[in-house]
């Protein structure tokens, strides 16, 4: 028995149970055999037989492959992961190297020069209320020859896209799909072009369906719209874009979601139809693709739970190179850019996470506060969806990427003698979890549940509670580490 004097302590509701058709039982065998799926899938990506331990933890760096220079980022304190952009910034003739946190690390962006230096630094979003990770591009939206720096939120936030200067100063910002969605944003840019503005190309995140549009650079027209992998796909899609001469016309370039097939997909924008598609890594390897592109070369890098095999295709599909961004073993994800350099157009990389035990499972916690709801996902698909209630308006759920930090079958408040069974904290500070319905022990040796018929309604203190049942299902799935996304 564990005493906690915090967290979740509403003092009405009733018992709710959302049951599914055909889920999985997450028993002992299954949780073992997902164990050995993830491992094999590391190997798929040409890894061989492994002679260190998988892992998802190392140094927040940036690296152009293979030749270039390595930088350490955020002074070597944040390592939570990052996202990473690549274009001329300063109107010097060369690629400057920006940068974004990954979730818990602020939104904050930095600018490197080729030589390291860090030459501009700037929070994107409010510094005290975003936790949960920024998403950057970059390049020239505005025929003026300097690159602009374009940011989205990561999952937990509204999609408010912002175009910023190199020394923060704010261009114009504005929001993208529907205002309630808070699954994240990922960006690009398609640079301006023979004195033609550029566009700001955007890819939805988690709990839509997966779609790419296209923007007027000033966010007021919405200039095309494709649903690269069909009605129905979720999990986000990663998107780049620029001029392709092979196929004389500008291009879209998709790559599937988290837990999908490594599918790329590029699309002609005056002709509106795709004009190649191809596997990136193993079609069995389901971890989604990460993408860049550069004068008709697209860059690929793994999803979390591969290893680090960054490749360089041909715009037809073609590939030309493929190199480890890091060491042999790590399974972290890639997040990928592309430069120009003397010898061509070569790869920027950074490692996209550093939780070691939430990505290596495959398992992910997605919390709606306005839906009520939470989604239970495995190598990227929903294997349970349950409602919950979260906290009420004057002590509200923080929104932002979270993990589960421990497991304590039954916690006690002693403020107000209550007892939570199935407790799994999310916060740093341990403040914030998630359980079942709390109770009272009545004297006969019973217990008095209460806020079951709330349940589907935010009136706890700040934690998220689901029903008896539900809360003991996911308490048993989800291991310490596992990814929590709460978004508004």
């Amino acid at each position: 028995m564990v005493n906690i004097a915090f967290g979740d302590l509403a003092l009405w509701g009733s018992l709710f149970h959302l049951s599914m058709n055909n889920l999985p039982a997450f028993g002992r065998q299954q949780i073992f055999s997902y164990a050995v799926l993830g491992l094999v899938m590391v190997g798929l990506f040409g890894v061989g037989q492994l002679t260190q331990a998988a892992t998802t933890s190392r140094a927040n760096e940036l690296k152009v492959l293979t030749d270039g220079p390595t930088m350490e980022l955020f002074g070597g304190t944040f390592k939570g992961g990052a996202t990473v952009a690549a274009a001329d910034v300063t109107g010097d003739g060369v690629d400057e190297y920006i940068v974004a946190a990954g979730p818990t690390g602020g939104p904050q962006v930095e600018v490197y020069s080729q030589a390291g230096a860090r030459i501009g630094s700037f929070f994107a979003y409010e510094k005290r209320k975003m936790l949960a990770g920024v998403n950057v591009a970059a390049g020239d939206t505005n025929g003026d020859g300097i690159g602009d720096i374009v940011v989205g939120p990561q999952p937990g936030h509204v999609p408010e896209i912002r175009i910023y200067n190199l020394d923060g100063s704010i261009r114009r910002n504005f929001r993208v799909f529907e205002s309630s969605f808070s699954g994240g944003v990922n960006v690009a840019v398609m640079p301006s072009r023979h004195g033609q503005p550029g566009n700001i190309v955007v890819g939805s995140g988690l709990g839509r369906e997966a779609e790419v549009r296209m923007y007027s650079e000033n966010g007021k027209t919405l200039l095309l719209t494709w649903s690269p992998f069909g009605s129905g796909a979720s999990n986000g899609v990663y998107v780049a874009a620029g001029w392709s001469d092979i196929f004389e016309q500008p291009v879209i370039i998709a790559g599937s979601g988290d837990g999908n097939r490594p599918l790329v997909k590029v699309y002609g924008v005056n002709s509106r139809q795709v004009l190649a598609q191809w596997m990136a890594y193993g079609e069995k390897v389901k971890l989604g693709v990460h993408v860049a592109y550069r004068q008709d070369r697209i860059i690929t890098g793994p999803g979390m739970g591969g290893g680090p095999d960054v490749r360089v295709f041909t715009s037809r599909g073609e590939l030309i190179r493929s190199d480890y961004a890091f060491e042999s073993n790590f399974a972290g994800g890639v997040m990928v850019a592309a430069t120009l350099r003397s010898d061509g157009v070569a790869p920027v990389v950074v490692p996209t996470t550093t939780n070691p035990t939430a990505a290596g499972n495959g398992k992910k916690i997605v919390i709606s506060l306005s839906r009520q709801q939470l989604w239970m996902y495995e190598k990227g698909k929903v294997v349970s969806v349950r409602k919950i209630s979260s906290g009420k308006w004057s002590m509200p759920t923080p929104t932002g990427t979270f993990q589960t930090r421990n497991k304590i079958p039954v916690a006690y408040s002693k403020a107000f003698g209550l007892y939570m069974e199935s407790w799994m904290a999310i916060t740093p500070d341990g403040k914030i979890g998630l359980h079942s319905l709390p109770y009272w022990k009545l004297h006969n040796g019973g217990r008095l549940y209460e806020g079951a018929s709330h349940l589907g309604t935010p009136v706890s203190h700040g934690c998220v509670r689901e029903s008896v049942a539900d809360a003991k299902s996911l308490f048993d799935w989800a291991p310490v580490g596992t990814p929590v996304i709460v978004q508004a």
